[in-house]
């Protein structure tokens, strides 16, 4: 541990992504600008690191701003253990220097005398170096009025990369790039987005919508309303190629956002039927210039087997490279026999053939407050959110025709407690006293499962002792990944545990490891009794060579 009183630099954290050719979350540089400088003349304990991000336990160091007294601080980790703690005499600024040893989820406690001030970091360890495409989030950087307030690009970017993520779900909405009829331009924070993106050598799928009533009042009546005439959808792929011509990042392109409900769709028009019609004009039209972009159709809200059916009758598939659904669901029972009834119905319309389906949502927000719709979404708690986070990514990777899966979304939109919608983030918004996006369990949990099952597919499924699911999963060299949980709804109160008897061969060695990271014990040749609940636990099984 080192503490030092006075002015110090701010310590390294994560340098994995540049954003518009700069170095983001790096040395002494705090991106986006401090949203609560002003909060700097109120005598209250701030921590101002600009990423509560690092890579490796060695770069951890803590800023604390404006102590009042001696700073009597502690970090634990994700079980509550403590790792390591330490009196600093007070000063302006205070740089508190842990010494950890693993990567892990934990949590900063600083108290100058006149409370404790709180805050989460998290330590990533190493991180693919080649990122797997099955992981993807959703991120609100396409859309003017988030990329200026809740998503400042600059230093959001890194937190995406930083977790091993390279693939993101994103927009760039139709009436900000042509607010006049035949009259298009990329807008200034697409153009960004653009550049930073290619960059960081990160691949975009774009949701291509919505409505744009000013420039085609005749056709798409509202905002919510997708184009239903020829001149409307032949104005509609013209905007979809504009933003692909300006966003090389860019590799698939899903037509509309839920087309399937009157919340997403005003028009007259919602049956799978008149959507292929949509999907036809959108694959048409933009392979024509860019053949190498995959057309993704569907993004339905739900898994509405009618409406897929209708769709695929009315000769949607032929225009499909691949289908996307939203998977909120309260277990990942439902997700799972919903996505096998879909390839179902794929299959029976395609020659007997699946098509690669993207989960293009899927998510849980922690708030106390039932959503009005997908109310299967809620959870309690962080806890509950990152254990089912590594359920469904677990469960959807175990799918042969499932090829992606999207977590929505990778900051939290906003810092009210009791709105659902603001809620679903890895991480969260900055707030007077954290000037960095706090990570949150479920971005422990999302990078843990990325080292976990990257390289890595998918073998078998067992049931343990009656409740408890075990998937295996297997890479080239024989190593072997088990994840296991308790199955049941991902908000439900039930905290207790399953026995399941665990055996290691002998020369081989398994490592438990949390949800969130922590190794919690390593067990060598012969058998144990672990405890498993509903929160996952990863296996990671050394097999010796013979």
């Amino acid at each position: 541990m080192k503490s030092k009183g006075g002015f110090a630099v701010i310590g390294m954290a994560l340098t994995g992504a540049v954003v518009a050719g700069v170095v983001a979350l790096g040395t002494c540089v705090a991106f986006g600008g401090d949203r609560y400088a002003g909060a700097s003349s109120v005598a209250t304990l701030r921590l101002t690191n600009p990423s509560l991000l690092f890579a490796s336990p060695h770069e951890v160091n803590l800023t604390v701003q404006n102590a009042r007294g001696d700073l009597n601080w502690s970090v634990r980790d994700s079980s509550g253990d403590l790792v390591d703690s330490g009196t600093v005499a007070a000063s302006m600024t205070d740089q508190i220097e842990p010494t950890l040893r693993d990567p892990g989820f934990y949590t900063f406690v600083v108290d100058d005398g006149r409370g404790p001030l709180k805050a989460n970091f998290l330590v990533t360890g190493d991180v693919p170096k080649t990122a797997d495409p099955f992981f993807s989030v959703a991120t609100h950087w396409g859309k003017r009025t988030f990329a200026s307030s809740t998503w400042p690009l600059a230093s959001t970017m890194p937190l995406v990369t930083g977790l091993g993520i390279r693939n993101f779900r994103d927009e760039t909405p139709w009436a900000t790039v042509e607010r006049t009829a035949d009259s298009r331009a990329t807008p200034d924070f697409a153009t960004k987005l653009a550049s930073a993106a290619q960059t960081n050598d990160m691949h975009m799928m774009l949701v291509a919508g919505y409505g744009n009533p000013h420039a085609y009042p005749g056709d798409t009546k509202s905002i919510l309303s997708p184009p239903v005439t020829d001149q409307g959808r032949a104005a509609f792929v013209s905007y979809i190629n504009t933003v692909i011509d300006s966003n090389p990042s860019i590799d698939k392109v899903e037509v509309w956002n839920e087309f399937n409900t009157p919340r997403r769709n005003t028009s007259d028009c919602q049956s799978g039927a008149c959507y292929a019609t949509l999907v036809k004009a959108v694959s048409q039209g933009v392979k024509a210039q860019h053949p190498n972009i995959k057309i993704v159709a569907g993004n339905t809200h739900g898994i509405p087997i009618a409406w897929f059916t209708d769709f695929a009758n009315a000769g949607g598939l032929n225009y499909a490279d691949m289908i996307s659904v939203h998977g909120y669901a309260p277990d990942v029972t439902d997700l799972h026999n919903g996505l096998n009834r879909l390839d179902s119905v794929i299959q029976a319309h395609n020659n007997g053939q699946s098509k690669p389906i993207i989960v293009s949502e899927v998510g849980l927000t922690n708030t106390p407050v039932t959503p009005t719709i997908d109310k299967g979404s809620r959870v309690d708690n962080e806890d509950q959110a990152a254990g089912g986070l590594v359920q469904m990514f677990a469960t959807l990777k175990s799918l042969p025709s499932v090829q992606q899966a999207v977590w929505y979304d990778a900051i939290n939109d906003g810092t009210d407690p009791n709105e659902p919608e603001q809620n679903f983030g890895l991480f969260q918004q900055p707030t007077s006293d954290v000037v960095a996006f706090q990570p949150k369990a479920g971005a422990a949990a999302m990078v843990t499962t990325i080292r976990q099952l990257s390289g890595f597919h998918f073998t078998s499924v067992a049931r343990l002792s009656g409740t408890v699911a075990a998937y295996t999963f297997t890479d080239d060299a024989g190593q072997v990944r088990r994840i296991l949980w308790k199955t049941q709804p991902y908000a439900s109160s039930d905290q207790s545990a399953t026995p399941v008897t665990i055996k290691t061969a002998a020369g081989d060695q398994t490592t438990i490891y949390s949800a969130t990271g922590k190794a919690e014990r390593v067990m060598s040749a012969g058998s144990a009794i672990i405890q498993v609940g509903a929160v996952p636990i990863f296996l990671d099984e050394q097999v010796a060579s013979h």
